[in-house]
């Protein structure tokens, strides 16, 4: 096929799209498409999109400190939300919350959209608190934060062995 037939073909199709009812179906297509995003976005706009992460990390100042856990709130979302709480979940049951976290945030503490705060906890605390509770070797934990309204807000799993922390 040419490049003159495909151009043939284009024309023919616009000179077909050229009537009243076909005009009147595209503008409709068009203004459901409008419309739909538009409840979209509005939807998005109104709902809380908070992210948690957690990782491995060290301190550094002077020099270099201890290894720790770092959990992070992220608010991607456009709206903002008061965390009042944060702590870890280990293997899926028991849940350890941080008194008097150490971060770069107090709680509670409101985060603005488009903003994040971290919380971390040394690696050799945790794993002493987990051993003093009959939990050793290998876990699994993941960080969350809970809002003031009571909503818990989780990160995915990662692995943690008790045993290899100094």
């Amino acid at each position: 096929m040419s490049s003159n037939d495909i151009l043939a073909q284009i024309l023919k199709f616009i000179a077909e799209l050229n009537t009243r009812a076909n005009i009147t179906l595209v503008i409709a297509l068009w203004g459901a498409f409008l419309s739909t995003y538009k409840v979209i976005s509005d939807y998005r706009k109104n709902v809380r999109n908070i992210r948690i992460e957690v990782s491995y990390g060290f301190l550094m100042g002077h020099r270099v400190g201890p290894d720790v856990l770092n959990i992070q709130a992220i608010n991607a979302g456009y709206r903002s939300i008061t965390l009042s709480s944060v702590g870890f979940i280990i293997n899926n049951k028991a849940q350890i919350i941080i008194v008097d976290p150490q971060g770069t945030v107090q709680l509670p503490h409101t985060l603005e959209e488009g903003t994040s705060c971290t919380i971390y906890k040394e690696q050799s605390d945790l794993a002493r608190q987990l051993k003093e509770n009959g939990i050793s070797g290998n876990v699994t934990i993941k960080g969350f934060y809970r809002s003031a309204t009571g909503k818990v807000y989780r990160s995915k799993s990662i692995e943690f062995d008790t045993e290899k922390v100094e």
